[in-house]
């Protein structure tokens, strides 16, 4: 005569129970388990972290602005210097977006812009300060223009006027021509 064999017990929501195991195994970070009877455990959406273990749903943290986060994530990755991410949600490094034209962005996980450029400066976008050195993302106002404080690019001084140097802020520094030069 055979044994009977007592009624299996099904394995809960939040963790996984692999063929012919006695225990069960909680769903790591970055993982989740939402049915029950599941022999593994599910990455979190992307969009979403996991930071608990044995977690019975993926969209209880939602990404918050200023970062993204991948599929299995036990945390949000913050936005680099340079770049900013207004909305929640974020699911890749690419909805990490360069800092505004005419703005900065100095620090990591950035939601916003710090702020302005400088006067004298410009960005152009993707600023990692107010104040850049010439480059790919500005650099102080060039001579013969002049540059307001969130400027995206030099303002040429007005026909007539000129400036002789370099990092003019606003456009009383544009000096009239003397006579017989334009």
């Amino acid at each position: 005569a055979g044994q009977s064999r007592p009624d299996a017990v099904i394995c809960p929501t939040g963790r996984s129970c692999a063929a012919g195991a006695t225990t069960t195994t909680s769903c790591s970070q970055g993982t989740y388990q939402d049915l029950q009877g599941q022999s593994a455990c599910k990455n979190c959406l992307a969009g979403y972290y996991c930071a608990s273990t044995a977690m019975t749903t993926s969209t209880t943290a939602i990404c918050p602005a200023g970062a993204y986060c991948v599929s299995a994530s036990r945390s949000a990755s913050l936005c680099a210097i340079g770049k900013y991410n207004p909305t929640t949600g974020g699911a890749s490094s690419a909805d990490c977006l360069d800092c505004p034209a005419g703005q900065y962005c100095s620090a990591t996980g950035r939601s916003v812009a710090n702020g302005n450029c400088t006067a004298g400066y410009y960005c152009i976008g993707g600023a990692t300060t107010a104040t850049p050195s010439v480059g790919a993302t500005g650099g102080p106002c060039t001579a013969g223009n002049y540059c307001p404080s969130g400027s995206s690019s030099p303002v040429p001084c007005p026909i007539g006027t000129f400036t002789a140097t370099a990092g003019v802020s606003a456009l009383a520094g544009c000096q009239s021509c003397t006579a017989g030069r334009y």
